[in-house]
């Protein structure tokens, strides 16, 4: 990540709060980056058990004035972040609606009248804290399409993943320090954006890497479809490849894995395809694991792989599979969702043992 924290210093970043990846490479390398950032982090949900305070000397809220006007800044970070990612045993994440409503709270205090949220959330959990808190803004992530919505008083927005879209949001606030109104606009980053001159030195400093990356790797003659929404909500071709590869490596009846885990989130090909091609869609470095499972343990984690399809906006648990058909019905309540399951073309014998081959990461979640 340190290439990142070079990148947002070069912009000129002022604010920013951590996501549940910030955490992958433990708490030490995270502490790390934020040493070396030359903007300001604000997580206030994120607490270090030792210190009583954020993580890494992270701000609880920030108040800047303008013209005389007090604006509130806080970050609030996924609380499954805990499980999801690897931030130790030390770093605790607190609850975003408790947390929000005491530092809003502390912030109207301070004389701040417009408080604004950085959020790594899902908008599930967004809304909650617009409705809790009383927040005049969430500016959030997680998601990785282009979002937009509103709960209580506040509109919530989101620019999809990557660096594709930038947001530009106006805030228009009376001389008193009452909000107005707000003008929001969404600004495509491509081919047509121009370069930044002072981004040459961070291009050289990294360009072997970069032309590693580039080696091809083989060829595919369909697109590979590697979009983070697809692989969350359904089938796709990308997902039966790499379950299918797990289950051929490891002689496995059956092979499954998260579609949360296919991170490209684009369409790939048809084409050449690159070292960079293969890392954008399995980045992560989980081992693969062969287990033997009963029919019983493979329904209940069918059941929990669709469980949130109508709950939460792109949840990452869709099971991708191979050698396995399921149908569910989302419209029924959690834990009874599916409809139909077969194994290599027979029905799922709940009493059965089967082999099954995943990543560590699932397999110890």
């Amino acid at each position: 990540g340190a290439q990142m924290i070079e990148a947002w210093n070069a912009i000129g970043l002022d604010y920013a709060t951590f996501g549940n990846h910030e955490f992958d490479f433990g708490p030490d390398v995270l502490a790390q980056r934020v040493a070396e950032s030359k903007f300001g982090w604000t997580a206030a949900n994120v607490i270090d058990k030792r210190t009583g305070q954020p993580f890494g000397g992270a701000k609880r809220s920030i108040v800047r004035e303008f013209g005389g006007v007090k604006i509130g800044f806080f970050g609030l970070v996924l609380p499954e972040t805990k499980i999801t990612s690897r931030p130790g045993e030390n770093v605790e994440f607190r609850s975003p609606c408790d947390t929000a409503k005491e530092v809003a709270s502390e912030l109207h205090g301070q004389g701040v009248k417009v408080v604004v949220a950085l959020t790594h959330l899902s908008m599930r959990e967004d809304k909650e804290v617009a409705r809790c808190a009383g927040v005049n803004l969430i500016v959030g992530g997680h998601e990785h399409t282009l979002l937009e919505s509103h709960a209580g008083i506040a509109p919530i927005f989101k620019m999809t993943s990557d660096a594709r879209e930038l947001g530009r949001i106006d805030l228009n606030i009376t001389p008193d320090g009452e909000l107005d109104s707000i003008d929001w606009q969404v600004i495509p980053v491509d081919s047509t954006t121009k370069e930044a001159p002072e981004f040459a030195a961070i291009y050289r400093k990294y360009s072997s890497l970069l032309a590693e990356l580039a080696k091809p790797v083989g060829r595919t003659s369909v697109a590979l479809d590697a979009r983070s929404k697809e692989n969350r909500t359904r089938e796709t071709n990308v997902g039966n490849f790499v379950a299918d590869a797990f289950r051929k490596a490891t002689a496995a009846d059956i092979g499954l894995m998260n579609g949360g885990s296919i991170r490209a989130d684009a369409v790939i090909g048809p084409g050449t395809l690159t070292q960079r091609d293969l890392l954008s869609i399995l980045p992560f470095k989980n081992k693969l694991v062969k287990i033997e499972v009963t029919g019983a343990t493979l329904r209940a984690a069918l059941e929990h792989g669709v469980s949130r399809s109508a709950e939460d906006a792109e949840p990452g648990g869709f099971p991708q599979v191979s050698s396995v058909k399921f149908s569910f019905d989302a419209s029924r309540p959690p834990g009874s969702r599916l409809v139909d399951v077969t194994v290599n073309g027979l029905p799922l014998d709940d009493a059965k043992k089967y082999t099954l081959t995943t990543t560590t990461f699932i397999a110890l979640d």
